[in-house]
């Protein structure tokens, strides 16, 4: 009842590996790590399913986009980022974008609105022109006065829009058209946060057809905390910006 071992030394030697388990050998035999992986394959073509199986015909590239990878590989409907002090990492799945922005040291010049408030604005981005659907955004920054020209204890407001900040006593419509208007907590030592997020009425379509949309970091600084008209003064950006939007083309 014994089966007779027909294997030549050749393919025997199929198993005579020098690398541990886990590891692909040219020639030899693969064998499972503990962690039942194997640290490379390389196919010619893989199937999924039974013999007759759909082959798989998809890129390396097309395959990593599901990873996120970054929206260089898909450049269709890219902005452009703006603003010194400002860089941008960009990730998504076609159209798709999730644009992180970090703001290093990013200064936001005071303007004075004489008895009102004093106000100023930065803008960070050009959305392709075209149709911007906006899906969400949130600020996670530390902001910072530059000089006496603001109090110590200042109070003020922050907001995302597609124009800047203007001598309108406020942030309203597109100024705050992509972050409403939200109060940063009273400073100390010159120093607060602009920590805000977008909500409903935000989720919206942008139209850039005939003009591309900026993006803009808007602020106010109370009348009372400032003399910016005669000592003129920044408020310093550091931290970051996350904006989740789709181009939806142009038209």
């Amino acid at each position: 009842s014994e089966t007779q071992v027909t294997a030549s030394a050749a393919e025997l030697n199929y198993n005579d590996r020098t690398g541990g388990v886990g590891v692909a050998e040219a020639s030899k035999t693969a064998v499972l790590g503990t962690d039942k992986n194997l640290d490379e394959v390389h196919t010619a073509a893989l199937y999924i399913g039974a013999a007759a199986g759909t082959q798989v015909t998809s890129t390396a590239a097309e395959l990593n986009i599901l990873d996120g990878v970054p929206t260089t590989a898909y450049t269709g409907g890219l902005g452009v980022v703006a603003g010194t002090g400002v860089a941008v990492s960009e990730r998504g799945f076609g159209y798709f974008k999730t644009s992180v922005f970090t703001l290093t040291n990013a200064a936001v010049a005071l303007t004075d609105e004489a008895d009102v408030i004093a106000y100023g604005g930065l803008k960070i981005y050009d959305f392709p022109q075209g149709y911007i659907y906006m899906q969400s955004a949130v600020a996670d920054l530390a902001i910072t006065k530059s000089s006496a020209g603001v109090n110590d204890d200042w109070d003020g407001d922050i907001a995302l829009g597609t124009v800047t900040a203007t001598n309108d006593a406020d942030l309203t419509s597109t100024e705050a058209d992509i972050i409403p208007k939200t109060a940063t907590p009273q400073a100390a030592a010159g120093a607060t946060t602009g920590d805000c997020v977008s909500t409903a009425t935000e989720h919206a379509i942008l139209d850039g057809t005939s003009t591309a949309k900026d993006l803009f970091v808007n602020l106010l600084v109370d009348d009372a905390d400032h003399n910016v008209a005669g000592t003129a003064c920044n408020l310093i950006l550091n931290g970051t910006i996350t904006v989740n939007w789709i181009f939806m083309g142009d038209n």
